[in-house]
């Protein structure tokens, strides 16, 4: 049997974390300060990419009210089926689509059967998903021409680099295994906050605002605790391929992983992360 494709593994990803994804107080923070960034208003219409459950996606619609549209797209059915549960039960009007955030189909944004052109924007969201993409700056691209000229604007992220200590551990020990994540080479593109600046202005856009969040969260982790950390995570879907003894790979990519953690430890009984978020918000130039 072939190995699931990337999009496919992203998928299966989210679909084991959606029942439980709205318990995590990182994504209800982070939503609930999109709504700030994104400074919405009554009969806007907004598309939230990578939507998940919703928590962005519902949270504008109360905003835009009845007068504004609001869809969320994800990949993930499990994620859109959370969303649209919760939507229903706050009597809201929103259309989650099932679909590739990077290689967008724009008909399907239209208000009404009867409309052969898509619905413009006049704001697109994309929390916490950049760094899966093969192809930010395309992807930003197409996001544009769905925009409103002169006014349409953007928002998104990507962790800073320091963000989260253990999928930045095995990044390091894919790369020593010869394997591949699904974060990989998204999250090696952004080493600073102005490598996001430089995607953002590569797609055509003006920023507005390029910052740094405070920490949503801080964690201490013990490097002499590594191999239950190791062991703990492996269980999980998104680093269960070191964990399964028939590839072969897991007492390698264990010993791996806490050579790396007692590295970045330097010595330190503990390692701290905070979790912090590089934000963009940015607009579409108007024509000349």
């Amino acid at each position: 049997m072939p190995p699931p494709s990337r999009l496919d593994s992203i998928s299966a990803l989210y679909d084991s974390r959606s029942d439980k994804y709205d318990e995590n107080q990182v994504h209800v923070d982070q939503a609930r300060d999109y709504l700030v960034w994104a400074d919405l208003r009554a009969g806007q219409n907004v598309l939230d990419l990578a939507c998940g459950t919703g928590l962005v996606s519902i949270g504008a619609k109360s905003i835009v009210g009845d007068s504004g549209v609001v869809i969320g797209v994800d990949v993930s059915s499990g994620m859109l089926d959370r969303g649209r549960l919760k939507a229903e039960r706050a009597g809201l009007q929103v259309s989650f689509i099932k679909g590739d955030i990077q290689h967008l189909d724009s008909s399907r944004f239209t208000q009404d059967s009867s409309s052969s052109s898509a619905t413009k924007f006049d704001v697109i969201t994309c929390a916490s998903a950049l760094i899966l993409l093969d192809d930010p700056v395309g992807a930003l691209r197409q996001w544009k021409t769905l925009l409103e000229e002169g006014g349409g604007k953007i928002v998104t992220d990507v962790q800073s680099r320091d963000a989260n200590l253990i999928m930045n551990v095995f990044r390091h020990v894919a790369a020593q295994l010869g394997e591949k994540v699904i974060w990989d080479g998204g999250a090696a593109r952004y080493e600073s906050i102005e490598d996001l600046g430089k995607v953002v202005r590569d797609a055509g856009f003006e920023i507005e605002k390029l910052f740094e969040t405070e920490p949503y969260a801080t964690t201490h982790y013990k490097p002499k605790e590594a191999e239950e950390i190791f062991d703990e995570a492996v269980e999980k879907e998104m680093f269960e391929r070191f964990g399964k003894p028939e590839n072969g790979t897991r007492e390698r990519a264990r010993k791996l992983f806490v050579q790396r953690m007692n590295e970045l430890a330097e010595g330190r009984e503990n390692i701290k992360e905070e979790t912090r978020y590089w934000v963009v918000v940015a607009s579409v130039p108007a024509s000349i």
